[in-house]
């Protein structure tokens, strides 16, 4: 059995429901609801680095803990200038192509795929063979793994230099990745918008149980903050779609790490 991120038991996280709650469609276009001020209050006095929001992606009779995001939005604050500076500077940063409409185009961002032998990825038809862990990755990873509860051997490093680079919708569901395994993205340098919707599959078995959304109106957003971790439980890349979409008037760059679990093959 999967094991669940480790929290603080004296603090219980804040858990809120795509939908505004159990059989209530009427909210559901609202943001993730925030935590009250006693809370706040609370947490500021507690470990606040442990503090966890869970947001509870359900919406079908079929939910399960695994459609949830775990936010922490503290996590690595201490450590986050560092981590910024040493690999903004220090990583093999890239732009890769996409062939779009028979027509090469440069990703709007730099990455790295970095990860154990034999971890090799391709997504939207670009091919991503690992570098070997540089510092200080593998120590990140390593804290990662505590909180997560569980291993990772590789991870995509996005740099985004200024608010035109971007990633569109998108699902890391791609055949190679372990899809028992929750995906777990650090946010370093400036804030951006993370925002996340129901695939169009499961749009439609969300209208054919009587509730009446939209792509548009089950959208959720969740501003990334320097030292922040997400972690996205394994179903979320099964039924939902998320992407860091275009903010021209930011000038602050932000590097994303994703530590991921790739299906590794026989040699």
């Amino acid at each position: 059995m999967q094991k669940q991120p480790r929290q603080n038991a004296s603090i219980p996280p804040a858990q809120t429901d795509l939908f505004g709650g159990a059989g209530n469609d009427a909210n559901v276009g609202t943001e993730v609801a925030e935590a009250s001020e006693a809370q706040q209050s609370a947490l500021a006095a507690s470990n606040e680095h442990a503090r966890c929001d869970v947001t509870a992606l359900e919406g079908l009779s079929d939910y399960t803990e695994s459609d949830q995001l775990h936010y922490y939005p503290s996590q690595f604050t201490a450590q986050a200038d560092h981590w910024f500076s040493c690999l903004q500077a220090n990583m093999p940063w890239r732009q890769d192509t996409l062939t779009i409409a028979g027509q090469q185009r440069l990703i709007p961002r730099l990455q790295v795929w970095m990860g154990d032998k034999g971890t090799d990825y391709q997504y939207s038809g670009i091919a991503l063979t690992p570098e070997l862990w540089l510092a200080p990755m593998a120590d990140i990873k390593q804290q990662v793994e505590a909180i997560a509860g569980c291993s990772f051997n590789s991870a995509l490093l996005n740099f985004y230099r200024d608010g035109n680079d971007s990633v569109a919708w998108h699902a890391d569901d791609e055949a190679e990745l372990d899809d028992t395994v929750p995906i777990a993205s650090i946010s370093l340098g400036q804030a951006r918008r993370f925002s996340i919707k129901p695939k169009k599959h499961y749009l439609q078995r969300l209208a054919s149980m009587g509730h009446n959304v939209s792509g548009r109106s089950a959208t959720r957003r969740q501003e990334l903050h320097h030292g922040s971790l997400l972690l996205m439980m394994p179903g979320v890349q099964k039924r939902w779609q998320h992407a860091v979409l275009k903010q021209p008037e930011i000038t602050g760059g932000r590097i994303n790490l994703t530590f991921r679990k790739v299906r590794t093959r026989s040699r």
